[in-house]
């Protein structure tokens, strides 16, 4: 299996899992991401382009996702338009990032990033993620101080900081420890993970040509 199965297994999961969750809960956006990118894609852009697309499922819904870059990938789910009579192709980039010896996911829909805290539960097998969503409280206590300010926002859930990226950065390295709320958590399936052709390692060594597998179909665009 590749080398990187169990490490890909952790950031799908955490895109599936975004996607799912965010629309339900508090979700603190900036024109930034804070702290410096994280290369967690790079070792999968080495799979064939059509081999790095993995599928999660998460109660109804289903989850593609591909990286586009060494610091970011691609999440996307089809969408009912009922007025249409038709699905619609969701998808957004995300980014991981570090702050101190904090990671970070940014999901980036148009020009703002949605911030949320990520750890590993570390336990045998497969390290399970744990996700934090910001305390609504929180920001609206720190605006009542001073500390941030806030533009405009059309959804009273959501909350986008009006700083510039080095005072992103000191804040929630200062605030970061009371800011998220680490009392919620989720967790989606595997359906199919990103993949070698089967036989490569069999076929260095006996001079054949590996089997080839069926790529995994990416979503349409229209």
């Amino acid at each position: 299996m590749f080398r990187t199965m169990k490490g890909w297994r952790t950031i799908a999961l955490i895109i599936g899992l975004v996607l799912a969750v965010t629309a339900a809960c508090s979700r603190m956006q900036s024109a930034h991401y804070p702290g410096t990118k994280e290369p967690l894609f790079e070792e999968l852009l080495a799979l064939d382009d059509a081999r790095q697309v993995s599928v999660w499922k998460y109660d109804d819904d289903l989850f593609y996702v591909k990286p586009l870059d060494k610091y970011s990938a691609v999440a996307a789910s089809l969408q009912w338009n009922a007025a249409q009579e038709a699905f619609e192709l969701v998808s957004r980039q995300l980014v991981i990032t570090r702050i101190d010896d904090h990671l970070f996911l940014n999901i980036k829909e148009g020009g703002l990033y949605t911030i949320l805290r990520m750890a590993f539960a570390h336990t045998s097998g497969n390290d399970p993620i744990v996700l934090f969503t910001v305390k609504e409280a929180k920001l609206k206590a720190d605006m009542a101080a001073g500390k941030i300010k806030t533009k405009p926002s059309a959804d009273k859930d959501t909350f986008v900081l009006d700083m510039d990226k080095k005072a992103l950065d000191t804040y929630i390295r200062r605030q970061g420890d009371d800011l998220f709320a680490f009392d919620s958590a989720g967790t989606i399936r595997l359906l199919v993970e990103p993949q070698e052709p089967s036989g490569r390692d069999d076929a260095s060594k006996s001079g054949n040509k590996p089997a080839e597998k069926a790529p995994v179909p990416f979503p349409p665009t229209r």
